[in-house]
């Protein structure tokens, strides 16, 4: 039985194995599978490291920095106003209390408004700049791929261990910073 077993078991192994070894013989030494390779990046270091991606991330801030000062002056003018409000509101009566309310409740109204143009400015601008540099990146390894003959790149963050002979990271940070 113990003998029969483990015959059941070992031939259709070796069989697979068999037709593997077979169909690589096939398809030949030069064949894309049987040269085929795999290529590791970090896309941290890329980001922090590329001169094109750092010009994108500062010329992108830049066009939300107005209306963050703006938000930051409206949210200045608001904290003053409601403490206005709060310090002579006993004093005050109920017409000019009415009036600061008021003043107040317009202030939270335009600060609100900052904020979400604020958050649409934020959003462009990411936009702006992450398009196209993915683009580019993503052109920048097709390239390195296509003349290492790779047909896998990986993210170095999705892999446990890789040896650095299959690290593109340099080289696709050269590319960009090239075009």
């Amino acid at each position: 039985m113990g003998l029969k077993f483990i015959a059941s078991k070992l031939y259709p192994t070796l069989l697979l194995f068999g037709i593997a070894g077979w169909t690589l013989a096939l398809m030949g030494a030069n064949s894309p599978v049987a040269t085929s390779g795999i290529g590791i990046i970090d896309t941290a270091q890329i980001a922090v490291s590329s001169s094109a991606i750092q010009k994108a991330i500062t010329n992108a801030s830049g066009d939300a920095q107005k209306a963050k000062t703006d938000f930051e002056q409206k949210q200045k003018e608001l904290q003053a106003a409601n403490e206005r409000y709060t310090r002579q509101q006993s004093v005050s009566t109920p017409d000019e209390n009415e009036r600061r309310r008021k003043e107040v409740a317009k202030l939270s109204d335009e600060l609100e408004e900052i904020q979400f143009r604020l958050n649409r400015e934020v959003k462009k601008a990411q936009e702006k700049m992450v398009a196209p540099m993915q683009e580019k990146i993503v052109a920048a390894i097709k390239d390195i791929a296509a003349s290492r003959r790779l047909s896998v790149v990986l993210a170095k963050d999705n892999t446990i261990y890789h040896d650095n002979a299959i690290d593109l990271t340099k080289e696709v940070i050269a590319r960009i910073d090239a075009k």
